[in-house]
C-alpha cells in the first residue's frame, strides 16, 4: 500500500485542478446570466421611461384641445377643424394656432435623450362629437418605431 501512496497524492492533486476548472465554468455561467439579466432590465427601464414621456406628451396635446374647447365653446371649436384633418403638435404649442395642419410630422421634440413626434388626428364621429386622437412616436432603432396613442372625444354640453 505504501508504494502507491505517491500515486494517490498525484491523483488528488489532479482532481483539484479539475474541480477548479468546473467551478470556474460554473461561475462564468452565473456571471453571464447575471449580466444578461441586467442588460435586459436596463433596456426595459429605458423603454418604460420613453413610454412614460410619450404618454405625458400625448396628454399635454389633449390638454391643449381641452383648453381650446373651453375657451372657444364647442361650436367654434368644432368649426376650427375639417373631418380627417391632421395636425403636428410641436413642443412649444400652447394653442390651436401653434399647430400646423400637416401629415408626417417630424421628430421635433427632444425629451429624455430621445426624439419624439407628436400629431393629432381629428374626426367627427357624430354631429355633436369631435374625436381627437394624439399619436406620439419615437424610434428605438432605425427600423423599430414605438407609439403611444391617446383618444379624447369632446362633446357638446350645455
Amino acid at each position: 500500500m505504501k508504494k502507491y501512496a505517491w500515486l494517490r497524492k498525484n491523483l488528488q492533486r489532479g482532481s483539484t485542478i479539475v474541480e477548479l476548472l468546473v467551478a470556474t465554468m460554473v461561475m462564468a455561467l452565473v456571471v453571464t446570466a447575471i449580466a444578461s439579466g441586467m442588460t435586459y432590465s436596463i433596456k426595459n427601464q429605458a423603454e418604460a421611461r420613453y413610454r412614460e414621456v410619450a404618454t405625458t406628451l400625448a396628454q399635454e396635446a389633449i390638454d391643449i384641445f381641452r383648453k381650446e374647447r373651453g375657451l372657444l365653446g364647442f361650436g367654434t371649436f368644432q368649426s376650427s377643424f375639417s373631418n380627417g384633418q391632421n395636425f403636428c403638435v410641436p413642443e412649444d404649442a400652447f394653442s390651436l394656432g401653434d399647430m400646423p395642419a400637416q401629415a408626417n410630422c417630424p421628430m421635433n421634440i427632444d425629451a429624455s435623450g430621445q426624439d419624439f413626434s407628436r400629431e393629432a388626428y381629428i374626426t367627427f364621429p357624430d354631429t355633436d362629437v369631435v374625436r381627437v386622437e394624439v399619436t406620439v412616436s419615437w424610434f428605438r432603432t432605425s427600423s423599430d418605431d414605438r407609439t403611444v396613442v391617446l383618444v379624447q372625444e369632446f362633446t357638446r354640453w350645455n
